[in-house]
């Protein structure tokens, strides 16, 4: 039996599409320290909202949505109700399931799963289908974090700097032996590619600025570099005010709790967090099909460089996303896109490895 996948790149019409989800309600509010609870649970609450409205920008699209649970569950199969019962009995806080992309890649008509021990293993309709695998289990193990690849047709693009050879070993021998219809392209970036660029569709790539040679890469398309927020952005202000008294306040960046002292203690001791300045959110965009593209906050400079591609640029704000380090394309996984596999690089007729797309001395940030 098939569930019923299609993608072969992030730009065709969108019909289907995964998204995230955070903690029950009240979650955090049972926390004995009111300082704690009281803060979390507003982020929990505000982005359940904020994941609400980009459920309602999908579907007014015409797109079918699938969400991931709220429940948070232990690798045994234990449903955790609260934060209480977390820290009692379980250690560090399991993150809510709200980045699918870093778990899922459709590539063709096979959804893959590339989670190792997570909710995500044993969560989905699409459990017991044909065209479901999964790169790690207990025989096997190929580790790959779907963000760090981008998909072009034919081609895709593969970041093998991550994980000391592991998503190397997954872009050199899993992809050919389970999808050798593909060219397996390797670049060397530092990490998740969708935080720094964004196919927006054929001929058309959304870029950090310190990126500089696509000409080798995607040759013949035009770019538009982005530029990141000023310092009139709020994060980006309080980056620069705190980043050397309270480096770690900036990677989970909460508006109004940069004196909470216990809030920092707490998240310190039981919560993962990303580095989220590294994260360029305006790039982390999800296309709806060919002529829209959803971000996380409207940039009228960037909204009139893509009108000038036939591009509508449109809103589903994230506001707790220097929080999460989730984008909208973190956020999301899209299932199903009408189309077919093409090849927009018919002069490339097997991957290449690209190496550095940037300069030695240049970072992400």
């Amino acid at each position: 039996m098939k569930y019923g996948f299609k993608s072969y790149n992030s730009w065709d019409p969108l019909k289907k599409c995964m998204v995230g989800n955070v903690y029950e309600p009240n979650f955090f509010s049972v926390y004995p320290d009111a300082r704690v609870g009281d803060a979390l649970e507003k982020v929990n609450e505000e982005t359940r909202g904020d994941i609400a409205g980009l459920k309602s920008v999908l579907e007014s699209a015409g797109v079918e949505v699938v969400q991931t649970p709220n429940k948070v569950v232990t690798g045994k199969g234990e449903i955790i109700k609260d934060v209480n019962q977390h820290v009692e009995k379980f250690g560090t806080i399991t993150k809510p399931l709200l980045a699918p992309r870093d778990e899922f890649i459709v590539f063709g008509e096979t959804l893959v799963n590339c989670s190792k021990v997570s909710t995500y293993q044993t969560w989905g309709p699409w459990q017991g289908c044909e065209d479901y695998i999964q790169t790690r289990t207990t025989d096997f193990d190929y580790h790959v974090e779907p963000p760090s690849i981008m998909r072009a047709g034919k081609d895709i693009q593969v970041d093998v700097s991550y994980h000391n050879g592991e998503t190397k070993k997954f872009a050199e021998e899993w992809m050919p032996k389970h999808f050798p219809e593909y060219k397996v392209n390797t670049i060397e970036m530092g990490g998740h590619s969708d935080s720094v660029i964004c196919l927006v569709k054929p001929g058309l790539i959304l870029s950090h600025k310190k990126i500089s040679n696509y000409e080798e890469t995607y040759p013949g398309w035009d770019v538009i570099y982005v530029d990141r927020p000023g310092s009139e952005d709020e994060y980006v202000s309080a980056y620069f005010k705190y980043r050397d008294s309270l480096p770690d306040v900036v990677n989970y960046w909460i508006k109004g709790q940069e004196d909470n002292n216990k809030l920092h203690q707490f998240i310190k001791l039981w919560m993962n967090t990303g580095y989220v300045f590294e994260t360029h959110f305006n790039v982390n965009c999800l296309s709806i099909d060919e002529s829209t593209l959803v971000c996380n906050y409207y940039d009228r400079d960037l909204a009139a460089k893509l009108k000038n591609y036939g591009v509508e640029l449109v809103e589903s704000p994230m506001k707790h996303r220097h929080f999460w380090d989730n984008g909208i394309h973190c956020c999301t996984v899209d299932l199903y896109r009408e189309g077919e596999m093409q090849d927009y690089f018919p002069q490339r007729t097997q991957g290449q490895n690209f190496g550095k797309i940037w300069g030695d001395n240049e970072t992400r940030r």
